[in-house]
């Protein structure tokens, strides 16, 4: 095993990893992150789409909801809450930006 030179700090990392039933495990600097599917599922595709707004109504279908009426965005609101807590406690180098009236995408800060 190899060992950092002293004072080098070690890059914030996401990742997430397929197991054999195909559902997704999150790893944020290489501790596993365990919530449920949907959580999971949602962060996922902001992740896959860094740096891209993702509309509503797809958002809101990977939590289960065809429709994105103010209950719908209300829950997803909530999904996104929880993924900026995760980034924000975990230290990562990315946010999730809003666009109002179109979607989230999520953002990794420069020079950082």
């Amino acid at each position: 095993m190899m060992k950092r030179a002293k004072g080098r700090k070690r890059q914030p990392s996401i990742r997430f990893k397929q197991d054999g039933s195909s559902n997704l495990a999150l790893f944020i600097n290489d501790r596993s992150v365990t919530r449920s599917r949907t959580r999971i599922a949602l962060f996922h595709l902001l992740w896959k789409n860094n740096g891209r707004v993702i509309p509503y109504k797809r958002l809101c279908l990977v939590i289960g909801h065809s429709r994105t009426g103010r209950r719908q965005l209300h829950l997803l609101r909530q999904y996104i809450r929880w993924i900026k807590g995760t980034l924000a406690t975990q230290g990562v180098p990315y946010l999730v930006a809003t666009s109002p009236g179109i979607g989230y995408a999520l953002c990794e800060v420069a020079g950082l």
